[in-house]
C-alpha cells in the first residue's frame, strides 16, 4: 500500500465521520466511492433519472506533506435518447462566481489541513456551505452553467 493510498483511506474515514448532515438532506453515501479512488461521494435522486452528487476529493500530491481537499457538486441525468450535459462545479467556484462570496484567498483552490482535527473542522465548514448554498443550486431544475460565460 502506497503512502497516498493510506492517506486516502484515512481521509475517507474522516469524511464519513465528519459529514453528518447530508444524510438528513436525503443524500446517501455512495459505498463504491469508499472502495476506489481518493474521494467520498454522497448522492440523491431528485427526480426520476436525475442524480445530484456531492464529493469530497483529496488532492493527490507527489511532493508531500501537502494535505488539501476540494468539494465537487454535480448533477447527471440518465440518458434517454437525448444528449444531456452534466453539471459539475467545485464548491469554491460556485461560491466565488455564482454567489459572489469569497470563501478562500484567490489563489487557494483547495481546503488545507495539517491534521485530522483541522480536517474535521474544514469538512464541517464545507458541509455547511454545501447545505446553505450548494444544494439549493444543485437541486434547482433550472440551473445551468450559462452564468459562467457571462463572467
Amino acid at each position: 500500500m502506497t503512502d497516498f493510498t493510506r492517506k486516502a483511506k484515512s481521509f475517507k474515514r474522516n469524511v464519513v465521520q465528519a459529514i453528518t448532515n447530508l444524510p438528513e438532506m436525503g443524500y446517501t453515501l455512495n459505498e463504491d466511492s469508499l472502495l476506489r479512488g481518493h474521494s467520498v461521494a454522497y448522492e440523491k435522486q431528485i427526480y426520476p433519472g436525475i442524480i445530484c452528487a456531492i464529493s469530497f476529493q483529496l488532492k493527490q500530491y507527489f511532493n508531500p506533506p501537502n494535505k488539501e481537499f476540494k468539494v465537487n457538486l454535480g448533477r447527471t441525468q440518465e440518458a434517454k435518447g437525448e444528449r444531456y450535459r452534466p453539471l459539475i462545479i467545485t464548491l469554491r467556484n460556485l461560491m466565488t462566481y455564482y454567489y459572489k462570496e469569497r470563501i478562500s484567498p484567490p489563489e487557494q483552490f483547495f481546503w488545507q489541513f495539517t491534521d485530522s482535527d483541522e480536517l474535521a473542522e474544514n469538512l464541517k465548514r464545507t458541509e455547511k456551505l454545501v447545505i446553505d448554498y450548494g444544494i439549493r443550486w444543485l437541486e434547482d431544475p433550472d440551473t445551468s452553467m450559462d452564468w459562467i460565460k457571462a463572467e
